[in-house]
């Protein structure tokens, strides 16, 4: 059958960024007419460039809980009169913030649209811990709205063991897609030379406190430099203690497409150390550990996790206290001193990278939406 004047909505909870991307791109293979409606809640949050028909929503964001549900509220009535408004056939849901419009307009709409949601992190269960009754309520609700769409794609199979098994009740109606790079960009990539040892954070810019424990790991340390690429909510933050360091150097926001693999050309060592007191911390896989295979690129991660399982399991990084800088500054000290282990994992991502791209599992991808739409 031929889908490509059916309308598909993007309905994302930030800017398109490189994951999402992929999708609308493999999407635009099928379908000619898509639009992205995305909530636009952090000014220079990604840069970004798209060919497609693209509607920011602006609604400001707030850490506190009830400024948040409120905000919400005003966000799910802005989706909505988009939503009503280009009659879409397939809504494809990023962020659980957008699962309230997606699901209020199916059934007040009375189309048959197709819901598809992708999981990349479950934080709602913050909430819960923080605000106990209310914040129960609204997981129960959220979970309900969940458990009804066409499709459950997530990003680490550890939030289905974890968590969506209890909550979804069609594992037949749930794929798994790891935040894979593209060959096609980052077949091309090639390491930069440099005299110092280069630690490199990138992406979006959260877990300040973990950033301060490498920063302080490395204070004084000879012929050891960092780097920072990115923008996000904890950007000010970082930007306020930086000055406090001598080897911190913050590139601020990147075009992926443009700057990426120059980034990683200059990075001997990933850090990708997070807050392990938060439950998607615990459970999540991020794009920096495949990119980081793929640019073989040893990485350190926080240890207590399913991320620092995978990655002894893959054999490719280390493992450290995500509040420890002692620890992390012998790691340092030591791979400083011992190129041969660098040496080591590089061989090994080199023989296991051609598993970790999108052009792997595209075409599969694009066959489970048109089943879908049909």
């Amino acid at each position: 059958m031929d889908f490509r004047n059916e309308k598909l909505v993007f309905l994302l909870t930030h800017p398109p960024d490189p994951r999402i991307m992929k999708r609308i791109e493999a999407m635009a293979e099928i379908s000619n007419n898509i639009e992205i409606i995305f909530w636009d809640r952090f000014s220079d949050f990604l840069k970004y460039s798209s060919s497609f028909k693209t509607i920011p929503i602006r609604v400001s964001n707030s850490s506190n809980f009830y400024i948040r549900i409120i905000n919400g509220l005003l966000l799910t009535f802005k989706s909505l009169l988009y939503l009503f408004n280009c009659k879409p056939e397939l809504i494809y849901i990023d962020g659980i913030d957008m699962v309230l419009p997606a699901f209020l307009y199916k059934h007040f709409s009375f189309r048959k649209t197709k819901l598809i949601l992708e999981i990349a992190d479950i934080p709602i269960i913050r909430y819960r811990k923080k605000h106990k009754l209310l914040g129960s309520i609204l997981e129960k609700l959220t979970n309900l709205f969940v458990s009804k769409v066409d499709l459950l794609i997530l990003t680490s199979p550890y939030f289905w063991s974890d968590y969506y098994s209890k909550i979804y009740p069609h594992q037949e109606k749930v794929i798994l897609i790891e935040n894979v790079p593209e060959k096609s960009l980052f077949m091309n990539f090639r390491p930069g030379t440099h005299e110092d040892f280069v630690i490199g954070f990138v992406g979006s810019i959260r877990y300040v406190k973990q950033l301060e424990v490498l920063f302080d790991a490395c204070r004084g340390l000879e012929g050891v430099r960092i780097i920072i690429a990115g923008s996000g909510p904890e950007a000010p933050q970082l930007e306020r203690i930086i000055g406090n360091y001598q080897n911190v150097y913050f590139l601020g926001p990147y075009d992926y497409r443009k700057d990426v693999l120059k980034i990683y050309s200059q990075i001997d060592l990933v850090y990708a150390v997070y807050d392990t007191t938060l439950e998607n911390v615990k459970v999540a896989l991020p794009n920096k550990l495949y990119e980081a295979i793929v640019c073989e690129i040893p990485i350190v991660v926080a240890r207590g996790t399913k991320l620092s399982d995978y990655v002894e399991k893959l054999g490719v990084g280390f493992s450290v206290s995500d509040n420890n800088p002692e620890e992390l500054k012998n790691l340092i000290i030591k791979l400083k001193s011992n190129p041969k282990i660098i040496k080591d994992i590089k061989e090994r991502e080199k023989r296991i990278k051609e598993k970790f791209y999108w052009e792997n599992i595209k075409e599969d991808f694009k066959k489970r939406m048109l089943e879908l739409m049909v």
